[in-house]
């Protein structure tokens, strides 16, 4: 199994999926359709990133800040999204994830 299709898993199985539709007020199933988009646009953008030096650095530096072991569904529930929508803009060049899937 390849590291798009873990986390995949992780996200649409599970509690999880039930928790990102209470965090974000998405249904379930909008977020069946969204999530299988937005992930490999997230790791194509990180890729994209990580190949300069000053990119790798830094995201390493915000991986090494983001170390939980939690299960997917407690993570969702307890993820601050203020700093996940700064996370997000720093991957995408400080535009929004819907401007990348339009």
């Amino acid at each position: 199994m390849n590291l798009l299709s873990i986390i995949l898993k992780s996200l649409l199985t599970g509690g999880a999926l039930n928790a990102l539709a209470k965090k974000t007020g998405l249904t379930p199933k909008q977020l069946k359709k969204l999530i299988p988009l937005a992930v490999p646009l997230l790791i194509s953008m990180l890729t994209k990133n990580a190949s300069n030096q000053e990119g790798l650095t830094s995201l390493l530096g915000a991986l090494t800040q983001h170390t939980n072991k939690k299960p997917m569904q407690v993570q969702v529930a307890e993820a601050d999204t203020e700093d996940g929508d700064k996370i997000i803009g720093h991957i995408l060049g400080g535009k929004k994830l819907s401007d990348q899937l339009v």
